[in-house]
């Protein structure tokens, strides 16, 4: 029987404000109606994009992109950050099906699928596709393209994982499908959306553009995910996208990051924040909380002290030379000031405050023979995206996901490979020159991959990075951190609280 699906009467009255007076009025809007333009097409997709404002806080993806990598590290500050272990367990890849972040992903990952599918299900209302209207057949790219991004993270981080495609008719303890089916599908689907969509001025929402970076970086990891390299199929795509996007670089490093930057050129798909706390559970993009001092309010003018937690690692921190402008954008390191340009003094150590880039040890204890200053001040800071003065706990900067530097990243990379170092220059040179550090002697492969670990520092793209190199199990801390699990960890292990749900998730993939 054919399931009959209405909109609320809400809704409704929305539509109807904003419709001819001579045109058929109906107490609910036929399916084979809805959507009838992009206004409808906005309030039916919402939902799809719901779980992403959560990623860069308890969603947990960002800190299994990052924290787990050779760029950024939590370090444990007496008791301060040890929150039973669990960002050590990050840096030092002794993580179980049961660490936060690996449960919180999975969690929105889902979430998403989960209201993509429905949307998609109400649209199609089980209909001959020849009556769906042109508006739902953008909607439908558009949650094709969103539920691909969703499916692709899940196979970047998980592996094998459920492939389900219908709200209405979900299995209930669904199996596992195959890394490189999952791949194959999703692959099919951006290539079908990609015709249906545009570039426009609204970034936190699915564009054309946004639908080929996803893509582009499905065939970068190709090799990781299927077997096979892909590299050739990335090229066309991401040159397309360059010459015809409508998108430009930004001319500052920190354009791209700043506090109102929805309108910067070179940003394709951001994830929006407004600004506003925690209120009522809301997600907020709080990062800058989490690595400040707790008196960088003072340099910044901020209404909370932050936390002194996260750091960047003193090896990353090294790649950048003093005349590299993004040294200064994107880190504070040294004596702090105050707003006013004096020293900023440790109220705890009667020192001044200065962020020192030698991390001692993972964990920095008084206990263990650390100083008061080694515990609080160890570790260059972040300050990639800008904190505007009277800032608080919450930053209205929105997170970057996919920016125009990382398509020329990746072409460049694909050329390298395919040896054609006169393509590397001419995608390198413009990001080095703006980043003032000029032409570089060198266009190979290793080359790029300096310039991209600079470049794309703090945007979640290192742990994909290290693992499609082959350097992701390799113990950076070296003897200072002798626990590390240099096993395989490429992949993160399905919740515990899932496979207690679905034993089913505990056989081979289908």
């Amino acid at each position: 029987m054919k399931i009959i699906h209405t909109v609320i009467a809400t809704i409704l009255l929305f539509i109807l404000s904003c419709t001819n007076l001579d045109e058929t009025l109906y107490d609910t809007i036929p399916f084979d109606k809805y959507p009838e333009n992009a206004q409808q097409n906005a309030t039916l997709g919402l939902s799809a994009y719901s779980p992403l404002s959560e990623l860069t806080d308890y969603g947990g993806w960002w800190f299994c992109q990052e924290m787990t990598t050779d760029e950024m590290v939590g370090p444990t500050r007496n008791t301060d950050w040890d929150d039973n272990g669990k960002w050590r367990a990050l840096q030092l890849h002794s993580w179980t099906n049961e660490t936060e972040a690996i449960v919180g992903m999975w969690e929105r990952y889902y979430k998403g699928i989960f209201n993509c599918n429905q949307t998609i299900d109400i649209v199609v209302n089980e209909r001959d596709t020849a009556t769906i209207s042109e508006p739902a057949k953008v909607l439908i790219a558009k949650i094709l393209t969103i539920r691909a991004f969703y499916y692709w993270l899940l196979i970047d981080n998980y592996g094998d994982v459920p492939y389900e495609t219908s709200f209405f008719h979900a299995n209930p303890a669904p199996p596992l499908s195959k890394r490189a089916d999952i791949f194959n599908k999703i692959v099919g689907e951006l290539n079908y959306a990609i015709p249906f969509l545009k570039n426009g001025p609204i970034h936190f929402g699915v564009s054309k553009a946004m639908a080929q970076m996803t893509l582009a970086r499905l065939y970068l990891n190709a090799e990781v995910y299927t077997g096979t390299a892909m590299y050739d199929k990335c090229i066309p795509l991401l040159e397309n996208l360059i010459t015809t996007g409508g998108y430009t670089l930004a001319a500052n490093v920190k354009d791209p990051f700043v506090t109102v930057n929805d309108n910067c050129p070179e940003n394709i798909f951001t994830i929006y924040y407004d600004g506003t706390e925690n209120a009522n559970g809301k997600p907020e993009f709080n990062l800058h909380m989490r690595t400040l001092g707790y008196q960088s309010n003072v340099t910044f003018g901020m209404t909370v002290g932050p936390w002194n937690g996260f750091a960047t690692l003193e090896k990353h921190y090294k790649l950048y030379s003093d005349n590299d402008l993004r040294k200064s954008a994107y880190f504070l390191a040294g004596r702090q000031k105050t707003a006013d340009g004096k020293d900023l003094m440790d109220a705890e150590t009667g020192s001044p405050w200065e962020f020192t880039p030698v991390i001692p040890a993972l964990t920095i204890s008084e206990a263990k023979g650390f100083t008061k200053a080694q515990v609080r001040h160890s570790g260059v800071r972040i300050q990639k995206y800008e904190i505007a003065k009277g800032a608080g706990q919450a930053l209205a900067n929105d997170y970057v996901i996919f920016r125009l530097t990382d398509a020329y990243l990746m072409l460049a990379e694909c050329y390298a490979i395919a040896g054609n170092l006169a393509k590397v220059k001419e995608n390198l040179d413009p990001i080095r020159t703006r980043a003032g550090i000029g032409v570089s002697d060198v266009y190979d492969l290793e080359a790029v991959k300096l310039e991209r670990r600079r470049e794309m520092f703090y945007e979640a793209t290192r742990r994909q990075d290290m693992i499609r190199w082959g350097t992701f199990n390799t113990n950076w801390w070296s003897a200072t951190l002798a626990d590390f699990n240099t096993q395989n960890s490429n992949l993160f292990p399905i919740p515990k609280k899932q496979t207690d749900a679905n034993p089913n998730l505990l056989q081979s993939a289908q």
